[in-house]
């Protein structure tokens, strides 16, 4: 992730954000839905989401329970989860 970037994933992409120590964040959300999409073979099935490797670089704390398989917990942060 970089400064003036933006990241565009399948809502289905394992993904996160860090803490901000300064400054702001702004998030651009944009849903989509296709029922013929959604009803065909191409959608991928998996009730559990933590059941691929995630990239790395979009792993959270606060939302991926196996975050300690592949990234150290900020300090002061592991006992919170």
């Amino acid at each position: 992730h970089k400064l003036g970037f933006a990241v565009l994933h399948r809502g289905r992409h394992r993904h996160g954000a860090e803490d901000i120590t300064a400054g702001e964040r702004m998030n651009l959300v944009v849903w989509s839905y296709s029922p013929t999409y959604r009803s065909s073979t191409a959608v991928e099935r998996r009730p559990d989401r933590e059941a691929r490797r995630p990239d790395v670089r979009c792993v959270s704390y606060t939302h991926d329970r196996d975050y300690a398989q592949f990234k150290a917990y900020p300090p002061g942060k592991k006992e919170r989860f």
